[in-house]
Formats: C-alpha cells, structure tokens, sequence
C-alpha cells in the first residue's frame, strides 16, 4: 500500500506501508513514458518498521518520517542512510528551508535537521494553542523595508496562518477557515492557500512601509474540501480526498477546470515537463492504482492509466 508520494528532478520518490521508500525513474533514457512504473526502481530502502507518512526531497538528499516518529536521511542517488532521529509522534509534514528540512510530528514538535545534525527544535502547542501542523511550507515574501524575507508559513489546524522562523512565530494571520495546504509557484512570486471550506486563497503583501500588511485574498472555490494543491508551470491543483475529481486554476486567468478521475486523489507529485504540457502523477483512493494527469497548453485535461 502506498502512503507517501513526493518528485524530485526526474525521480518519483514512493512510500509504503511496510515502511520502504523506493525511488523509481519515471521517463525512460529515450524520454518516453515508462509501461510499468516499478520496472524503474532505481533503488529500495526499507527505512523503518512503521508506515511512511512523508516524504520529501532536497538537493541530493531524502527525507522520510514514519508513524512512530522516526525520520530518516538518505542519500537520493543511492538510497544510503545518512542519519536518523527521532521524534514524539508521527511524522506529518517537511520543507526544505535555510539549508536544512524543516520537519513536523503529530504533537506538535517541529525539527530543524540535516545530514549532520539536529540544527534546533521547537514545540508549537505551547500556550494553549493546537498542536498539530496540518500544513507547512517555506514561502517568501516582501517586508514593509521591501527586503525579500523567507518564513515558514504553517497552520496548526486553527483559524490563523503562521509566519515561523526556526519554530518562532513572527506573525499571525486570522484566517475564516484551517489552511489544510500550502505550494508557492517556482519563481516564488505567488503564494497560495488551500482551506478546508473548499476555497483557494492567495497570500498578498499590501501596502508598503508602515501600512503594509498581509492578506488572504479569495480566488475559487471548489464543491470539496481542499486536502493538498500542486504547482505546475501554469496552473495550481486543487485536490480533495472525498470526491473524484481535480480542479486546475490557471494562474494567468484564475480560470477553473474540472478533471474527473476514477477514485478520489489520495497523493499526487508533480512529474518532468513534457513537450507542451505538465504531467502529474495521481495515486487513487485505493492507495495502489497509479494514473497520470496530463494538462497540455492550450487544451483539456486528460487522465491516463499507469501500470505499477
């Protein structure tokens, strides 16, 4: 059973509920589409006894969090271990931030760690607030002195969006609903929100100097509750866990389109940039079956089936 997902370059990283993290080449070196995904494997680590509950991937380096709290280094060309910790609960979310992956468990706890060492650690229940980070990812944004600053921006399952910097909480931003995800685009420029009303927010900078101040802009909204969003080079995903079905926002005109699939979106990862399009690669609600989700330029959607 599949329980992570995440992509890389030219790699689909997959985790399992055995607790194996396999690294599979999705494009073959003719650049066409492979027939069978795990003929690709290029190479399998069993990382722990528990299920994967996350993976990430920075640079040359893995991440991998378990259910029982235990979080994994591995190298991703060779899928060699190259440090371990562990945390409280399970593992449910990591960025790469600052030089080093930025990591959450269930509880509450958010590490900073990389290959060599635990860099710091904090604890985000304090104070009475929630302990679970339901979403997080490192965004930048411009400062009232116009100087570009990088934050992780996080939600605790709460009605506000955090601003984090090493765990510490710079700003806090009321929100009418619990942000359940966050993607930046590749340039950095746009920053959205997914909430768990169904609606897509877009985070602003307003205002300048003194007067600056941050904001949750509406953009759409979808008949489901958004559970993750998914850049591509011209459009944001918007993917829920309780209906068939995907939308994709243009980002050039806020435009929304309808794509149906044949189960409900369990994990999705973005796939290398095909000739004229974007590709993504879909795990269905069963957590087995593999379809890839093709959005062209210029015309509709298209779903099609990946054998695994």
């Amino acid at each position: 059973m599949i329980t992570a997902l995440a992509s890389g370059d030219d790699r689909v990283l997959v985790g399992t509920a055995a607790g194996e993290v396999l690294c599979a080449n999705y494009f073959a070196p003719t650049a066409t589409d492979v027939v069978d995904l795990f003929d690709c494997v290029e190479w399998k680590h069993h990382a722990t006894l528990a299920a994967i509950t996350c993976v990430a991937k920075a640079g040359s380096e893995v991440l991998v969090g378990d259910a029982d709290g235990t979080v994994v280094l591995l190298d991703a060309d060779t899928g060699v271990e190259l440090r371990r910790y562990a945390m409280e609960g399970a593992v449910v979310a990591a960025t790469w931030h600052h030089k080093v992956f930025v990591v959450s468990d269930h509880v509450g706890n958010v590490y900073g760690v990389d290959k060599f060492r635990l860099r710091w650690k904090k604890r985000m229940d304090m104070g009475g607030a929630p302990g679970h980070v339901q979403s997080m990812a490192s965004v930048r944004l411009r400062d009232a002195e116009n100087q570009l600053c990088a934050y992780v921006a996080m939600s605790l399952g709460g009605l506000e969006l955090l601003l984090t910097h090493e765990g510490h909480v710079l700003c806090r931003l009321p929100t009418t609903t619990a942000i359940t995800s966050i993607a930046m685009t590749d340039d950095g420029s746009r920053i959205f929100c997914g909430g768990s009303n169904g609606t897509l927010y877009e985070l602003l900078s307003v205002g300048k100097g003194s007067a600056l101040a941050l904001q949750l802009c509406n953009l759409a909204t979808v008949p489901f509750p958004i559970t993750s969003l998914h850049m591509t080079e011209t459009a944001v995903l918007l993917a829920g866990s309780t209906a068939p079905l995907l939308y994709a926002m243009a980002l050039a005109s806020s435009a929304l389109t309808p794509m149906s699939t044949p189960q409900a979106p369990a994990f999705l990862a973005r796939l290398p940039s095909e000739e004229k399009a974007t590709a993504m690669l879909l795990v269905l609600d069963d957590q087995e079956t593999f379809c890839k989700v093709v959005l062209p330029v210029g015309t509709e959607c298209k779903v099609e089936n990946v054998a695994v």
